[in-house]
């Protein structure tokens, strides 16, 4: 308490501010940010000025207490992650500025300032020299094609995963955790809506039956890990009134990825939940099919009702997706990925050790139109690192995700008493196991989406083996 002239105050002290508190400020932050984003072509209009003061508050309390900085990174990213496209719009700067601006800033205070010890264990050691070696790469942009900003682009993009760092300092405690899962389960279901609604502005402007499979992928990693993990937490929570919420969860979250017609990620989802199921036992497995049972019911009379008369060509769609998948290697879009692969291995093989830099095009006869495709876009995310960044680097790169993966895998299993970690272990491996299905086909590993949550992933690691080396966890 502060006393002034015999009055008691309270001082003001946001680092013991309560989880709600932060939440409230931080979305008021946010959205007064970006209501400033969408004004400040309104010249000479006062509220610019007032959303700006409301901005600068919200900067200085994240400034204050990072742990709401790392908390509104999480909330944003599902926002973040729906913004992509050609171009660069105004609020992909906001967002680079706000994620990229302030991580660097935070690393710099802390190795140079403060001289903290930011990284503590080899595995650390080779992340973070994984992000400097890539810098390398830069010597691309003076004898290759590759424009710089192309290349400041993809590597802003790819060095969020360092946010690893920042949640490993602040996120100590076990409500720490909790509150991020939390966050990101907010984050998920905002996705979720989001999906949904932009779905249903695309129906009510089809003119053919065929455009019904015509929809926006963003944000499916996140659908496939929503999913993987709300089905391994019905199984966790011994509430009913919790089970039925996650269950609630993982419907909507189904539904979005089913409606994102990305053909790989549902079967990376389909692979999740069958090895769910593989690992319970028989009592789970009987409620396990109860619960499939249902939620499609549930699901299906929803889909009925949100989508109304278009629900049958919905329908018809789905199934012709998974028509086509049947064709395996004699479907057209799998014919045009073979033949995009033939040209960028030959790339490769031209720059094996530093490879072409981010943001290289390259061009190949697409089978589907019978014309020259001039695109940075490979549908493979090994071979689009191995074409970005050479052999080497592509290796230390998955190397990480081999080391994430092995240690998810061991803690799941040792894990005995502390049933809430070794749920959270065995959707980190299974969130790997995605990772790599959808990677055979999708540039996955730079999704917007995919990179806060595998930064969520090795923190989650980090935290459960620390944890179980000082014998707090079992």
């Amino acid at each position: 308490m502060l006393e002034v002239g015999g009055l008691k105050l309270n001082k003001y002290n946001p680092s013991a501010f309560s989880f709600y508190q932060y939440l409230i400020i931080l979305i008021a932050g946010l959205v007064s940010m970006f209501i400033l984003n969408i004004s400040i072509g309104m010249t000479g209009t006062p509220i610019i000025f007032i959303i700006l003061g409301l901005s600068t508050l919200f900067i200085t309390l994240i400034i204050y207490n990072p742990k709401l900085w790392i908390y509104s990174v999480v909330l944003v990213s599902g926002v973040f992650s729906s913004t992509t496209g050609g171009g660069v719009s105004a609020i992909d700067i906001v967002f680079s500025i706000y994620l990229n601006i302030f991580l660097y800033l935070w690393i710099i205070w802390q190795i140079f300032i403060k001289k903290e010890k930011l990284i503590n264990t080899k595995t650390e050691w080779f992340f973070f020299s994984f992000f400097i070696l890539t810098t390398l790469t830069l010597i691309n942009v003076l004898y290759e094609s590759t424009v710089f900003f192309e290349w400041i682009r993809e590597f802003s993009l790819l060095s969020l995963m360092l946010l690893y760092f920042p949640m490993k300092k602040y996120f100590t405690t076990h409500k720490d955790v909790v509150r991020l899962l939390i966050i990101f389960t907010i984050t998920l279901l905002f996705a979720d809506l989001l999906q949904f609604y932009i779905y249903k502005q695309i129906l009510s402007n089809i003119t053919y039956a065929y455009e019904v499979g015509s929809t926006i992928r963003n944000n499916t990693y996140m659908y496939v890990i929503g999913s993987t993990f709300s089905c391994l937490f019905v199984f966790y929570q011994k509430e009913t009134k919790y089970r039925f919420l996650v269950a609630i969860i993982m419907i909507l979250t189904l539904g979005a990825l089913t409606s994102t017609f990305a053909r790989i990620f549902w079967a990376a989802a389909f692979v999740n939940i069958l090895i769910i199921f593989i690992l319970l036992n028989t009592k789970e497995k009987i409620r396990f099919i109860s619960y499939f049972v249902g939620s499609v019911l549930v699901a299906y009379i929803i889909a009925s009702i949100f989508f109304g008369d278009i629900f049958k060509f919905v329908v018809w769609a789905i199934q012709s997706r998974f028509e086509s998948t049947s064709q395996g290697v004699e479907d057209i879009s799998a014919i045009s990925r073979f033949e995009e692969w033939k040209v960028v291995v030959e790339k490769i093989k031209e720059s094996p050790f530093l490879g072409k830099g981010f943001g290289a095009l390259f061009t190949f006869r697409n089978p589907i139109t019978g014309k020259m495709n001039y695109s940075s876009v490979i549908h493979n995310s090994f071979l689009h690192f191995f074409f970005r960044i050479g052999i080497p680097l592509t290796l230390m790169f998955f190397g990480l995700f081999g080391v994430i993966f092995v240690k998810s895998i061991f803690y799941s299993i040792k894990l005995k008493i502390d049933i809430f970690y070794k749920i959270l272990m065995i959707g980190t491996f299974l969130s790997v196991i995605s990772l790599l299905i959808t990677g055979m086909f999708t540039m996955t590993f730079i999704f917007r989406d995919t990179l806060i949550i595998n930064a969520i992933l090795f923190f989650l690691v980090n935290y459960v083996e620390v944890n179980y080396k000082n014998k707090v966890l079992n």
